[in-house]
């Protein structure tokens, strides 16, 4: 688990109806041994109930946010993630 202070890394995640493989990835991230990170999910309009599911996690992980948009592709939710990361440059 991360820390309260700045991450010094962002880790940008796009999901459009991904559900069944999000606890996945979120386990292969908090199993490498770095953990100075912030993960922001960001979810492009999902309808699989993947928002609810971030959104839990969002709460109850202090390291995750999540940035919700609407179907602008996997590139634009990208690049929204990358605009909110807390790590530039």
């Amino acid at each position: 688990m991360t820390s309260h202070s700045t991450p010094s890394v962002s880790i940008v995640i796009p999901n459009f109806n991904c559900l069944a493989y999000l606890p996945q990835c979120l386990q292969s991230i908090e199993q490498q041994t770095y953990t100075h990170y912030e993960i922001l999910f960001v979810d492009d309009g999902s309808t699989d109930g993947s928002r609810e599911y971030l959104t839990e996690l969002s709460h109850t992980h202090p390291h995750i946010s999540l940035i919700l948009s609407e179907r602008g592709g996997p590139g634009a939710a990208r690049n929204l993630g990358v605009s909110q990361a807390k790590v530039n440059g």
